[in-house]
């Protein structure tokens, strides 16, 4: 395990109009060095670059050496590149730049996108990629997902540490990518998302730690062995004097926030650097929680220190770079993260027995000089000459055993390994069974489900059909009814008419009989009246 020191940059932000009216601070002797001057005293601070105000972003890429971390990253290593300084120093511009996409204003983040792809696209033919991107900011201490698909934007993730992978946010959103207009895709999501207010300092101030972070997974088609490598990218929000931002209301509350999670990084760092503290308050913020592994971990790590050149500003800028000067000295222990397959833990393994029974054979030879050139009348062995060399033959046998002993201790960390990877080959064997077992039932399941579609689908045509010829049978018994109806009201019509004409008839004919019937009587009763008439006296 290797131990890798910070590395710290310098920017320094052009001045603005306001601040070239009160004069500068800052001087930048040469390319490695700051000088300061403040309250009468004058400052020298030494980084591993210094940029001045006319460095382009291009120059930042390439004098932090972000290729290299993209490189470090496909190797197997976990790098980490952040910025850290006061509101208004130019952090978001050195890390996003003004436009992603725009190939001069972009920042390190789009350029180490395009770093990554193409690295990618460069590697032999018998590696694997599979590239997922997290995008997540700590607002007011609570961790927020910034491409959550669905639009939940959850606003309290847990972090949590795993022996093999180290410090994660659960839950968060892990996006796969294929290509840099994709991941350029997930940053402009969640840079929309992001909280940034204006203040008097900056118009569009970061409310929040926005942490991208990449993870570049890879396997070896022919070995098996597989490499996973992380690139943390980290934009803070800077620290601030509430009478210079006028920060009131919600973003007083937040800049009270954003200075304490800062102060626990300055904490954080002042811990890694005294011999005498043993304990380092990573929990002490969720911002020192998460940068746990890039800061005296298993990381690479370079930190970019903004700073004004203003006289105002002197204050700021002395603990800027102070706070860089304090990081230099963190010592990382960053190492390869990978999984060897079965068989070149085998190998290892072989080659290490051979070590071993090699050594075992020369320090069995040494022990038998040794003796024999003890007993007396026995010449000295030529091998060991005189008895002058006797001590530094035991010291050549003490060494040796040391060696055959971290030989021995690395022999059973292989074979320990080798055994778990034994037994996870096993386990996933079993679960590839399980799964293929699953995957026949799901596949006789399918099977099934189709013949009842298809019979309820033949079930549904025979309904259908059924329904076709009942609706046509009741139009036909509808048509016939209204047939019927209408034949019978022609009927009714026709009986009605007879039944008039026959009442017609009928009156007529009791009409006439009546007339008759009347006529008749009338001569009678004349014809009786005349006879009375006669026979009156």
């Amino acid at each position: 395990m290797d131990h890798a020191a910070v590395s710290v940059y310098c920017r320094i932000r052009p001045l603005r109009t306001a601040d070239a009216d009160r004069g500068t601070m800052l001087i930048s002797s040469d390319s490695k060095t700051v000088s300061l001057a403040h309250s009468g005293e004058c400052y020298n601070f030494s980084f591993d670059r210094v940029f001045d105000s006319d460095a382009s972003q291009q120059n930042m890429f390439d004098g932090v050496r972000v290729a290299e971390c993209v490189f470090d990253v496909l190797g197997g290593y976990n790098a980490t590149i952040f910025a850290y300084g006061q509101t208004a120093s130019g952090k978001t511009h050195t890390m996003e730049g003004m436009d992603i996409f725009h190939p001069v204003t972009r920042g390190i983040i789009p350029r180490s996108a395009t770093a990554l792809f193409q690295a990618c696209s460069q590697a032999p033919s018998d590696i694997e990629f599979a590239i997922k991107v997290s995008f997540v900011e700590i607002y007011m201490e609570r961790i927020r997902d910034l491409i959550d698909p669905f639009g939940q934007k959850r606003t309290n993730l847990q972090i949590r540490e795993d022996p093999s992978t180290g410090v994660y946010v659960a839950g968060c959103t892990e996006a796969f990518v294929t290509n840099e207009c994709e991941l350029l895709k997930c940053m402009t999501i969640g840079r929309k998302s992001r909280a940034t207010a204006a203040t008097g300092m900056n118009e569009g101030s970061s409310r929040s730690h926005s942490v991208l972070c990449i993870t570049v997974l890879q396997r070896n088609t022919e070995t098996d062995s597989k490499r996973v490598g992380k690139l943390v990218l980290v934009d803070l929000a800077g620290s601030e004097m509430v009478r210079k931002s006028q920060a009131a209301g919600q973003q007083l509350e937040e800049a009270k926030k954003i200075n304490k999670s800062l102060s626990a990084l300055g904490q954080v760092i002042n811990a890694l650097t005294d011999e005498k503290k043993v304990h380092v308050p990573y929990r002490d913020s969720k911002l020192t929680r998460m940068l746990q592994d890039s800061l005296g971990g298993n990381a690479k790590t370079a930190l970019i220190v903004a700073a004004s050149a203003s006289a105002e500003n002197s204050f700021e800028t002395l603990s800027t770079l102070k706070f860089g000067q304090r990081a230099k000295a963190i010592k990382n222990k960053p190492k390869i993260n990978e999984r060897k397959s079965v068989e070149e833990l085998t190998n290892l393994l072989h080659k290490a027995e051979a070590a071993i029974d090699m050594q075992s054979t020369y320090i069995n030879a040494l022990e038998m000089q040794v003796a024999s050139s003890s007993k007396p009348g026995t010449s000295t062995p030529k091998l060991l000459g005189t008895c002058s060399h006797d001590a530094e033959s035991m010291a050549v046998i003490l060494a040796l055993q040391q060696k055959i002993a971290a030989l021995n201790e690395e022999l059973a960390e292989e074979r320990a390994e080798s055994k778990r990877c034994s037994t996870e080959t096993q386990d996933l064997t079993t679960l590839l069974h399980q799964k293929e077992s699953l995957l026949l039932e799901a596949g006789e399941l399918m099977k099934e489900v189709e013949a009842k579609m298809e019979e309820n689908v033949r079930d549904r045509a025979d309904l259908v059909a059924k329904n076709e010829m009942l609706i046509k049978a009741k139009v036909q018994n509808e048509e016939r009814a209204h047939f019927r109806i209408r034949e019978l009201g022609l009927r009714l019509e026709k009986a009605n008419a007879v039944d008039a004409r026959l009442r017609k008839e009928e009156a007529d004919e009791a009409a006439i009989s009546q007339g008759v019937s009347g006529g008749a009587t009338t001569s009678v009763a004349s014809h009786s009246f005349k006879k009375d008439a006669k026979g009156i006296p």
